[in-house]
């Protein structure tokens, strides 16, 4: 009878333990956030990052007529617009814009172009260029040419 109580309370502890462990594993996972979906937060509209945490930097910046820029991106690299952004002043929605940010890109050789065109001046500045790109949250480049070989806008 004693053998049979300590083995009732041996699994009893077992079960217990495992119900203990997988309620907390299961919590765990139920609270990790899908990155694919929008966060429930309401976000500020002209949000700014605070410069007390950030550094200037002198880096080479080269830039160009904004046509040859494109035409050479387009015609020598094989690259196409794939994305494209205002920049406003102080990054508030109401203020005019100032320059605007073009992302070109060749799905063949992998490779793309963060541009840079400010009006006022006439000239497209190349930000920064980058190869083996990985695109995220299922995002996949069609390869379809934004502008056709006999564009006028060449």
């Amino acid at each position: 009878m004693k053998q049979t109580l300590k083995s009732i309370l041996g699994v009893g502890a077992i079960a217990l333990f495992f119900y203990i462990l997988f309620s907390i594993l299961n919590f765990a996972q139920s609270a990790t956030p899908d990155p694919t979906q929008p966060l429930e937060k309401e976000l500020n509209k002209n949000p700014q990052y605070d410069l007390n945490f950030l550094t200037p930097r002198s880096v080479p910046l080269f830039c160009g007529p904004t046509g040859f820029v494109f035409q050479t991106a387009f015609e020598i690299f094989g690259e196409y617009p794939l994305a494209g952004s205002e920049v406003r002043s102080k990054g508030n929605l109401d203020n005019p814009i100032v320059a605007m940010i073009t992302f070109t890109y060749n799905p063949k050789w992998n490779k793309g172009t963060l541009l840079m065109t400010i009006p006022e001046t006439g000239e497209t500045c190349i930000l920064g260029y980058g190869v083996n790109w990985e695109f995220y949250n299922g995002f996949e480049p069609s390869g379809r040419q934004i502008l056709d070989e006999g564009n006028e806008s060449k």
